[in-house]
Order: structure tokens, then sequence, then C-alpha cells
């Protein structure tokens, strides 16, 4: 991110430099690949977000857009069927791909399935357009014909992007064909994968994603009416988590990074790949307006074992009571440290209290308290937050420091660090040296707040959580420390087995306790010995 050139390079043909202007949306892509020689190809150093202006794709204004672009992308994904049946009748692939996603198998995947449906009579949906209203009558969905490509893809580490960049090809050169595919990326891809994929095997896809050095999305909005047409809800897909957090992880440290709506698309992605918080992929940065699946989400930037980072796309009080609930889950779940992103707007300027929003969001994870599993167990809390003020230097911060820093005392803040946009820097070493300045302040902190009792439960565990706030919200930690005689709950530091995991160690302590342990782990062993004897 600090050797991104602050300038636009040439795009590859007329039509692409047509198609950058317009959208302004596509990273850098990778060359070599003849049937991605048309597609648009624009640096992704001109597409940072510039000081003090936001996406106004994500301003409160344009939420009547997202919906639409949400609604029409599962027209054209999952068909007029409904997600839920369009789930259960999913079946796993598992067979070898013998072709590449290519410019002719598109044409002859799409193009035929949308002629045809141009002859039936469907009446068009409010949240669609006639050519996509068409386009939905393939009772199957185009996910379901993507399948094994994008299984092989995952399956040879290749990623989405060069899919992206063919669908969004092939929607622009024929008009007949939906627009919501031209406006899809590698995360909507892989949520359209996950719904055509029976449920036992998400995990495993989720898994091979996340060596991708790509974000797993783990909570999104899906429309519950057939179609697109039904009221959208929030959903946690925790279940894909379990063969990356199955078992408890002793040494995992686990980030929250939320944001007030001041921030809202300043780049929080951006700068915790910038400051390398979280190994991600350069294409995966949040640097730019994603596709539909995309506001109103959170993703697990999973890719590091010993340090996880739940990144929101959304700001705290533009989320509904679902979304802020599963963030809130996972903080709990895991004793996570969170990041704000805020600005010094979001402070009065008169008594430097935090503003309504900035308030609500920090008693939200540090005032809120997780039920325990037994009695003999603490309460679950989150270990304490970072407020990072965005596009502030140290020189403006420095003269409401003290101010700031006294107001933000009661609610337990670790610390208040100024983030200056060294983007602006022209030199690339004055960039890097910055954000590594950055980077040991916000090191120091997490360092001192995780210690050495970093750790992850069991996926059991996050269930558990989840479904205690769901039914009852969260405790205050006053209302715990009050029923426990006035002391403070601590915060949860050794992980906890699942009840499975216990059942599976009492197995094996009573083996190991007979003397049988090793003909009870590996039967097909004694058993040769035997023979041989």
């Amino acid at each position: 991110l600090n050797s991104l050139p602050p300038r636009r390079q040439a795009v590859s043909s007329p039509a692409a430099a047509a198609r950058a202007t317009s959208l302004d949306r596509e990273g850098s892509l990778d060359g070599g690949s003849p049937a991605l020689a048309q597609c648009r190809c624009i640096s992704v150093g001109s597409l940072l977000p510039r000081p003090g202006r936001f996406f106004s794709r994500f301003r409160g204004g344009d939420t009547v857009v997202d919906e639409r672009s949400l609604r029409e992308f599962f027209e054209v994904m999952v068909g007029p069927q409904g997600l839920d049946r369009f789930s259960e009748g999913g079946h796993a692939s598992g067979g070898l791909c013998l072709e590449e996603l290519s410019a002719e198998v598109l044409r002859t995947t799409l193009l035929p399935t949308a002629s045809a449906a141009s002859s039936s009579a469907v009446a068009p949906s409010p949240a669609s357009d006639v050519s996509t209203a068409s386009y939905r009558s393939d009772i199957h969905g185009l996910a379901r014909a993507l399948q094994p490509y994008l299984e092989d893809l995952l399956i040879r580490r290749q990623g989405f992007r060069g899919a992206v960049d063919l669908l969004a090809a092939a929607a622009d050169a024929d008009p007949e064909l939906p627009r919501a595919l031209a406006e899809v990326t590698g995360k909507d891809l892989f949520l359209a994968l996950l719904f055509c994929t029976p449920r036992q095997r998400r995990a495993r896809l989720a898994a091979a994603y996340s060596r991708l050095r790509a974000p797993v999305p783990l909570i999104f909005r899906v429309p519950a009416g057939p179609g697109g047409t039904g009221d959208l809800r929030t959903v946690a897909f925790f279940d894909v988590l379990r063969e990356l957090a199955c078992t408890p992880c002793a040494g995992r440290q686990v980030l929250v990074s939320v944001g007030t709506e001041r921030v809202l698309g300043g780049g929080k992605t951006s700068l915790l790949g910038a400051l390398s918080l979280a190994p991600v992929a350069e294409e995966e940065l949040d640097v730019r307006p994603a596709g539909p699946m995309h506001a109103n989400s959170c993703d697990l930037i999973c890719t590091d074992t010993k340090r996880w980072a739940l990144d929101m796309h959304s700001h705290w009080a533009g989320a509904d009571e679902e979304l802020r609930t599963a963030v809130l889950a996972v903080a709990l779940w895991a004793g996570s440290v969170v990041l704000v992103h805020c600005t010094l707007a979001d402070f009065h300027t008169t008594s430097n209290s935090p503003r309504k929003e900035l308030a609500s969001l920090l008693s939200a994870f540090l005032q809120s308290a997780g039920p325990p599993a037994d009695k003999a167990s603490s309460w679950l809390r989150a270990r304490g937050a970072m407020v990072l003020l965005r596009d502030t230097s140290q020189e403006a911060f420095q003269q409401r420091r003290a101010a700031v820093e006294a107001a933000l005392r009661p609610f337990g803040v670790l610390s208040v660090v100024p983030v200056d946009d060294f983007r602006q820097l022209r030199s690339a070493g004055r960039r890097a040296g910055a954000a590594e300045r950055l980077k040991a302040r916000v090191e120091a902190p997490l360092d001192r707040a995780f210690g050495a009792s970093a750790a992850t439960p069991s996926m059991e565990e996050l269930h558990r959580i989840h479904r205690a706030l769901v039914e009852n919200g969260p405790s205050t930690l006053s209302s715990v420390a009050a029923a426990a005689g006035g002391a403070q709950a601590p915060a949860s530091t050794a992980p906890r087995r699942s009840a499975l995991g216990e059942e599976l160690k009492r197995h094996l302590d009573a083996a190991h306790a007979t003397g049988a342990a090793a003909a009870a782990l590996f039967p097909l062993s004694a058993k040769r010995r035997r023979l041989r004897a």
C-alpha cells in the first residue's frame, strides 16, 4: 500500500478506459491470460480514497441502491426459488473439472439461458429491470452453472479475479444479460458458491478460500423471500469456521475493526493491511466500492493462525440489531481487542466527550459481558478498545489529547492513536517509515492487552454465546459485579473445550488407563502386529 503510485496508469483499450471511467472500481489485474486481454486494468493506487472524501456508494442516501443491487444479485445467482430451497437442493460437484472458465464457456452457459428466458413470460419484480426479470426464469440460477468451475479454482488456488472479469466483460458485450454480473466481486462469487453447496462441505470451502489470503465472509444480508423479493435479514455463517476454529487455540489474538459514520468508506480494511495487523492479499483490500454483498457485512481475516481480525463493513449506528449482536458475540467469544475508527468530529468541541454513536459503540463492547458456560467459569468480555483517530495529525491531536483521554477513561479505552493519512506523502520511503512508526504505536498496546493469555475457545462456545445474546441480550459489567458481590468480572483467559471434546478426552483417558490406548487409536496396526506374530 505504501509503494502505490498516486497516479492513474494506462488502461488496456479504449473500451476498457470508458468502463474504468464510468465504474472506477476495479484494481489492477494479473496479466498472462488471453481471455482477460479485453478486461480493464487500473492501478490500485489511483483508487485510494482521498482525505476527507468518502465513497458515495456507502453513504446513507444510497441504501436503496445497495438493496436493489443485492436483490438483483440473488435473482441472477439463486433464481426465482428461495435461498432455503436453493441450499437444500445443493449438491457436491466434487468431480474433476476438465475445462477452464473462459469467455467461450460463458457464452455457451449464459447466452442460451438468456435467449430462452426472453421468450417466456415472467412478470418483472420491483427490484430488477426487464432483462434481469426474464433471465431469472432459469430455475437453477447462475451459481449452479458456475459451481464446478469455482470449486476447481479454489482447489488450484487461483482465486476468483479472472472469473469476475469474465462476467463483467460478458455483461458489457451483451445488453440482454443482467447488469448485476458487472458488479460482482470475488467475495460475491464465493458466497454464491456457498449457497449452492451442502452445509457439511461449506467449512472445507471456507478453509480453501482463506488460503488465498482472502477475508472469509462471515456475516451478511440475504433476502428472505423467493427471487430476492423478500425482506432482507442478517445471517451469521459461523459454521463455515469449523475447519478453522473447531477446537480451542491458545495464543490466538482476535481483533474487531469497527467504525463510526464519519469514517465510512475511509479505508478501514486498507489500514489493517498497511499496518500488517492482519495479513491479506493486496487485491482484497477495501479500497473501492465492492459488490452487492459487501454493504452491512463482516469478513474474517484469518490468514495468520495467531491473529485474526473481524472487519465490519458498516458503521455502528447504521447496522441492524442482528449484525451488532453477531459482532459482539465474536468479540466476547475471543476476548477481543476492538479497533474503533473515528475522527475528532466524533467528540464534542466544548466538553470533548464522545458523541452518541461513538459512546454507544464503546459501551456495547466494553461494558457488556457474555454468559459463562457454567457457574464456576468467569463471565466473558472484551479485553479493551483502541481508538484510532483517522485523518488526524499528532499536532492537531496534541491540543485536545488530555481532554479526550480523560473523557474516554470511564469506558476503559486502552489508548488513543492519531492516524495521519500518510498516503499524501510522495516518497515511498517516507510512506513506509510513517506506516512503521504507526504500527509500533498500535502494536505496543495490543501486546499489553493480550499478553500470554490470548486464546479462542471452541466453535461450540461461539454458537452458545450468540444464541444467548439473541435470546436474552448482553449483560452489563455492573450487573455482573453486583451479582458477584462487588467483584468485577475477570476476562476469560483459558480456552474451553467443547462438550464433544470433553467426551473424547474421557474415552482417551480410559483407554490409556487400561493400557489399550494404542489399540483403541490404531486398531488396524494392532491387528497387523498380531497377524505378523
